[in-house]
């Protein structure tokens, strides 16, 4: 009976979890990517508050490839005039088919290399195949002192880009290891140190408010964990 009570208990838990798991965008009968404006907060362009133009420096070329090798997506990553010593990008403009399908010249900038938290860096973004035709880059953002950085998720669908994810929020683990796909937790604050020879970090982990992103199949799902 004790066993019995156990499961039906881990059960409900299972359920409870599920029903908190929300879909970040769908797809309409077409197969187009529909994103949902919870998850995309705006963005601060360049031309909005610097309207006579910068100069932008070449950071990095990417070619990225659907999973069936259909559609290929050609991104060119810029930074400003100045930030020529740091690991960032603040434009990424991504063509298919000799067509423009994104341009995105921000104030905010995203990282090349992000540091992660089991000592590995995450490129210029994590790249995941969730079906044929559709691809998943996620870009991780530069921190400005202790601001939150962006978390920003692309859907390449065939012909088109779509942002489906933008939000502020501090990386603990993004890795899109088999078997299990993509996996991001991250926070809402970042936690700070008082001082050198602090063991326990302001706000403590139990304090914090922490999400998740995953894959299952060709959706990415969203939930709070804690």
């Amino acid at each position: 009976m004790k066993q019995v009570i156990c499961l039906l208990l881990a059960f409900t838990s299972i359920t409870i979890k599920a029903q908190d798991a929300t879909l970040i965008y769908t797809y309409d009968n077409q197969g187009r990517t529909i994103p949902k404006s919870q998850f995309v907060q705006p963005l601060d362009y360049v031309e909005q508050y610097l309207p006579e133009g910068v100069t932008w420096l070449h950071e990095a070329d990417c070619t990225v490839m659907s999973s069936d090798k259909t559609y290929q997506y050609n991104i060119q990553l810029q930074k400003m005039e100045g930030a020529e010593d740091l690991e960032l990008f603040e434009a990424i403009d991504i063509t298919c088919k000799g067509k423009k399908i994104l341009s995105l010249h921000c104030m905010d900038a995203w990282a090349a290399n992000f540091p992660l938290e089991n000592g590995t860096a995450s490129g210029y973004f994590t790249i995941k195949h969730l079906d044929l035709h559709v691809t998943a880059l996620v870009l991780l953002g530069w921190c400005y002192n202790t601001d939150l950085p962006w978390i920003t998720i692309i859907l390449l669908n065939k012909d088109t880009a779509t942002i489906v994810f933008n939000q502020r929020g501090n990386i603990q683990e993004c890795t899109n290891a088999e078997p299990y796909g993509l996996n991001m937790i991250y926070t809402d604050c970042i936690q700070e140190f008082k001082n050198a020879n602090s063991l326990t970090p302001t706000p403590p982990d139990s304090e914090l408010k922490k999400y998740r992103i995953w894959q299952e199949g060709q959706y990415l799902k969203y939930a709070r964990i804690q």
